[in-house]
Order: structure tokens, then sequence, then C-alpha cells
């Protein structure tokens, strides 16, 4: 556990708490005796049905995997100028419990926009689940109303600084997503807080309630 905490020499260690969807959970991460999406490699990547993964080097391998595919998958380009001036507006989440797609990776690109663009918050907010796996489901708040809040956003001019999370008693840690409406029912809710901003807790009240919780910046 700790080597994949601490990562590759080419790739950021996985985030604490993603460990849940390597074996049990959702089983994403190793399917029988082999790493999950080998297929990616052996067919997209290097071309060989017979690719051994325990030959994969470091050094060697990560430019020739971006060389033969980076053109057709990468989605890296930090400039979102273009998109910003046409009156776009962009909600990006990640669960950090995600064990196929790293929180890291995320962070690195929203963080690359800020960079480049200046006024990032503007017009794109990212917000971090915590115990949230990939994409739903999970042992924390996972179930909550991104398509609202864009709507608002783009309709009202109302830029979301938190997004309210469900978890429901009565669902198991693959529960879905509710990215139609606003999340129903009973059970514990979190706010997931507009980046580099998180959850505080006031000191009183509920802490399954969110609203006992503070969005604010170390």
């Amino acid at each position: 556990m700790k080597r994949l905490y601490a990562g590759a020499p080419a790739y950021y260690g996985w985030p604490v708490g993603s460990e849940f969807g390597y074996l049990g959970g959702w089983g994403y991460a190793i399917q029988g005796p082999e790493p999950f999406r080998l297929g990616f490699f052996r067919q997209w990547a290097f071309k060989d049905p017979a690719w051994d993964w325990h030959s994969f080097d470091w050094t060697r391998d990560p430019p020739r995997v971006r060389a033969a595919i980076g053109g057709l998958v990468d989605a890296v380009d930090p400039d979102l100028r273009p998109f910003r001036d046409h009156g776009g507006k962009l909600i990006l989440y990640h669960g950090w419990a995600d064990p196929i797609g790293n929180v890291y990776d995320t962070i690195h690109y929203y963080e690359a926009v800020e960079h480049r663009v200046p006024d990032t918050a503007s017009f794109a907010r990212l917000f971090l689940f915590p115990g949230m796996g990939h994409c739903r489901g999970g042992i924390g708040p996972n179930s909550f109303d991104a398509i609202g809040a864009l709507e608002d956003w783009v309709e009202r001019g109302r830029a979301p600084n938190r997004l309210v999370a469900l978890k429901s008693p009565t669902t198991d840690e693959t529960g879905g997503l509710a990215i139609g409406g606003p999340p129903t029912g009973a059970g514990r809710t979190r706010p997931a807080c507009a980046y580099p901003a998180t959850a505080h807790y006031h000191g009183s009240g509920s802490l399954d309630q969110a609203s006992s919780y503070a969005c604010r910046q170390h």
C-alpha cells in the first residue's frame, strides 16, 4: 500500500481511501490475475496481444504510449480561453476514493488551467468528494445535483461554491449519482467545496448534516 501511495517516477501516488476499489468494493483495479484494462495497452498502445504488463518500464514506456495514442485520447490543453470567451461554464468533479482515475490528475489539470487562465473561477469550478469512487459510489456521500448547479450558473449567473452530496443508508457502496436532480431521501449529507476550499465543521450541530459545515480555504 505504501508503494501505491508513493506513486511511480512518472505518475502520482494514489490517495489514501482509493484502495476500496482495488480488490473489494467494485473490484475495478484488479480482475483475476491481471490489472484492469490491460487491453488498452495491449491493443492500443503496444499493438501486441501477448504484451506482458510485468515488462512495463517507467522510464522507457510512458513516452512510447504517449506517442502512440496521446493525440487520440489526451485532453490536457489548459488554455480554455476560447471556451470562456464563448460563454461556457464548466463543473469538474472527482472522488477522492476513485481507484481508476487518479484525483491528483484532475487537480493538476485544474491548477494548470488556473495558471494559464487567471480568471478560471469565473467560468470553471472543481469539486472533490471524500469517500466517493469512480464517478459514483463509495463509502462517502456521492449523490448530488451537478446539472442543477450548472443550469443555475448558466441561466441565473449563480456560481456554485459548494455541492451538497447525500449518502443514503439504504444504498450500498455502488449507489448511483444524481446528476439530473437534487438528491432525495434520508442519510448523511456533506458539502463538497469549490477547490481549493474544504469543508470545516462549525463546532456544533449534527456531524451528518451539510449545514454543520462551512467552506473555507486553509
